[in-house]
């Protein structure tokens, strides 16, 4: 799908592709754009463009797959409590919102099963501090486990951007804290 880079010079290079590629999803839709396009407006060869990407949706894939990996980098700069679930759930959602431009083009393009699509394969492949969460009593936690939890994560993530965030993220960060800790099928009082 795409290649996954190591040097900081093709990091930054392939991230610059990715935001060539989500600036112009902002003025025209995904399935019209053309990689010869998105090469002259990054200005890239088509060589170095298919040296890091299969096709354009390999691309579109590193995009998010970057976003799912800088939430990483911002707990740390935020200075989340990784201890504390209530302040790593708000974080979760303090992330997202500030990724509203990226969920908002998607969303515009019909592109959120490939969100939900590439969270699920970050969420299962890489060591995230949600497995983490989920293991119990020093187990591992099972892959159905963590499908679970992330494909109902990226679901509320998607739902409450749909709506507008009409809810703070200290509101959602609760929401999902409860949803983590009570048994499903215990009814709220």
């Amino acid at each position: 799908m795409y290649l996954k880079c190591i040097s900081e010079e093709t990091v930054m290079r392939q991230h610059m592709i990715g935001q060539t590629l989500l600036d112009m999803m902002q003025e025209q839709p995904y399935d019209k754009i053309r990689v010869g396009e998105i090469c002259e407006k990054a200005n890239v060869s088509r060589r170095l463009f298919y040296r890091y990407f299969g096709c354009k949706d390999g691309a579109l894939s590193a995009l998010i797959d970057n976003a799912l990996m800088e939430h990483t980098q911002y707990t740390i700069d935020e200075g989340i409590d990784l201890s504390d679930i209530n302040s790593y759930m708000v974080g979760i959602f303090k992330y997202w919102k500030n990724q509203s431009l990226l969920l908002d083009v998607l969303y515009n393009n019909g592109l959120d099963g490939i969100y939900l699509e590439r969270a699920l394969y970050y969420g299962v492949n890489e060591d995230t501090y949600l497995r983490k969460c989920l293991e119990y009593g020093g187990m591992p936690c099972d892959t159905e486990a963590i499908i679970f939890a992330i494909n109902g994560l990226t679901s509320i993530v998607l739902n409450w951007h749909h709506g507008g965030f009409q809810k703070t993220p200290q509101e959602m960060g609760m929401l999902l804290k409860r949803l983590l800790c009570v048994p499903l099928l215990t009814p709220f009082k």
